[in-house]
């Protein structure tokens, strides 16, 4: 099993990323530092997933058994990992219709991180459906959607205008267009140099950086921001400039570790606050949050190689 060395080992920073984003790293300690890198470099993390899984996992849409097989393993992983987090669900409130409508939110968008599963699976299916388009077609339709997506949460964040963030930030909206890219990586991929991705890489990390400046000084307080423009920009310089390294692992190890992570981290962070009685917030809850999912790797793993759809 040839793996790519430092595709794996990116993958694993990128599940500490989306760690450090939901502890609040630097909260406590260097709050500007804190918000320029949890509500905007590190951003990054879900859509360089999505460009991976494009990457990787693409192809698959050009046969309908792949990909019927595919998306069963994606859902599998999603009912899994959703009964897992079902005793944190908020408390269903109001009468029978309103409760059906709140449980079919959860189960069409995902709870918390593991609206990234459900969102793989909208995206793969409308790249099934999309694939016989040409790739000017493509693009029009990634970039329309992106656009969409960057609109809309910016009305959230800038306006009085109040958007439930699955609105946005789901898998037709946010998850495709990086889904795409790295189909197009994959299969168009060679037209572009790495001097070029480099340069991509680095005005796209300029301007997230101004974005996420723009955002700590202007967007309503109490709101996250998940969709910058820039990402469409940053995310795939990155991942073409990792799958296009070299050298190889002979296992899947770290990748099994860096999907545990970010699947587990929020149940640790919740433990962590609970045994420890720390901040909801701060960079002890992130380190805590992080030894705990470490820790509990080893079992994991373990029972993955029983029941394979666990990681």
């Amino acid at each position: 099993m040839d793996r790519n060395l430092f595709v794996d080992y990116a993958k694993v920073a990128m599940a500490l990323m989306v760690v450090a984003i939901h502890a609040g790293l630097f909260s406590d300690m260097a709050p500007p530092l804190g918000y320029l890198l949890t509500e905007g470099l590190f951003r990054m993390a879900v859509p360089v997933f999505f460009v991976f899984n494009g990457y990787y996992l693409g192809l698959a849409i050009h046969n309908q058994h792949a990909t019927i097989k595919l998306v069963k393993r994606i859902l599998v992983l999603y009912a899994i990992w959703m009964l897992v987090y079902a005793p944190f669900y908020p408390h269903p409130e109001g009468d029978g219709l309103r409760v059906l409508k709140d449980v079919g939110k959860l189960v069409l968008f995902g709870y918390y991180q593991l609206w990234y599963l459900i969102g793989l699976v909208y995206a793969v299916v409308l790249l099934r459906m999309t694939r016989k388009l040409g790739v000017p077609w493509l693009l029009i339709l990634g970039l329309g959607l992106f656009g969409t997506a960057t609109v809309l949460q910016y009305l959230n964040a800038y306006t009085d205008i109040n958007l439930a963030v699955w609105k946005y930030r789901n898998g037709v909206l946010f998850g495709f267009p990086f889904v795409l890219a790295g189909y197009l990586l994959r299969t168009r991929g060679e037209h572009v140099s790495t001097r070029a991705a480099w340069a991509i890489l680095a005005a796209g990390l300029c301007g997230l950086a101004v974005e996420a400046l723009i955002a700590g000084r202007y967007a309503r307080d109490t709101l996250n921001v998940d969709v910058y423009l820039c990402l469409i920009l940053v995310a795939p310089a990155v991942a073409m400039l990792l799958v296009r390294s070299t050298r190889h692992l002979h296992t899947d190890l770290a990748a099994k570790l860096s999907t545990h992570i970010y699947l587990i981290h929020t149940l640790m962070i919740t433990v962590a606050i609970a045994w420890f009685h720390l901040p909801r917030a701060g960079t002890p809850l992130f380190l805590a949050a992080a030894a705990l999912s470490l820790l509990a790797f080893p079992p994991v793993y373990y029972l993955s190689r029983k029941l394979r759809f666990i990681l």
